[in-house]
């Protein structure tokens, strides 16, 4: 997870793709959090409450502001920008590449090269991309295309993939299968590949 002094590095521009789709999920997911998450969004983005209201009035929402309700309501940061439809789980790979995307290369690097001691993102894929806006979902084939057919971003990160790293996404993968749907469809195919 990101810390409040990694979070004052932020810059305090909007981040929003869809300022209408960020004003409703945001108000939404807030709204229903508990007290406790409420007042720990609050901390750890460093903004105050006026700046919340702001993003419901307006759908303008900043990288802190965004990342905080993220790593607090395990909700990835693409599905607040409105950028993604698809309302998954945060994953701190999912935390590393949002700010790779909004221009923090450097604090990734600090994250990645864990100076930060005790931060749980330094330990996980440096590599996960996530997709592109409006991408719809695939029908599942239950066949993975073959390799030539995987983007130039993906094979790169297939490369870079270290085995700390492939154990970590499996146990991960695992976890989250116990929740069942399609999360469980996919726990399954790794499992078929990798006994195969």
């Amino acid at each position: 997870m990101l810390s409040q002094e990694q979070m004052s590095k932020l810059k305090r521009v909007s981040v929003s793709v869809d300022p209408e789709k960020t004003r409703v999920r945001m108000k939404a997911d807030f709204s229903a959090a508990t007290k406790k998450k409420k007042a720990a969004i609050i901390e750890l983005s460093g903004q105050n409450r006026g700046t919340l209201y702001r993003v419901y009035r307006t759908g303008t929402a900043t990288a802190r502001m965004i990342l905080a309700m993220s790593q607090h309501l395990n909700v990835w940061p693409y599905y607040y920008t409105g950028e993604y439809d698809e309302k998954k789980p945060c994953e701190d790979a999912y935390l590393l590449k949002f700010l790779q995307d909004h221009g923090y290369e450097n604090i990734v690097k600090e994250i990645v090269s864990g100076k930060e001691s005790g931060n749980t993102i330094a330990k996980t894929s440096k590599s996960i991309s996530a997709p592109a806006a409006g991408t719809a979902k695939e029908p599942r084939s239950g066949v993975l295309p073959p390799i030539d057919q995987f983007s130039p971003e993906m094979r790169v990160a297939i490369d870079a993939l270290t085995l700390e790293d492939a154990v970590l996404l499996l146990q991960a993968i695992l976890k989250r299968a116990a929740s069942g749907g399609e999360v469980a469809e996919n726990a399954d195919m790794v499992k078929y590949l990798l006994l195969k």
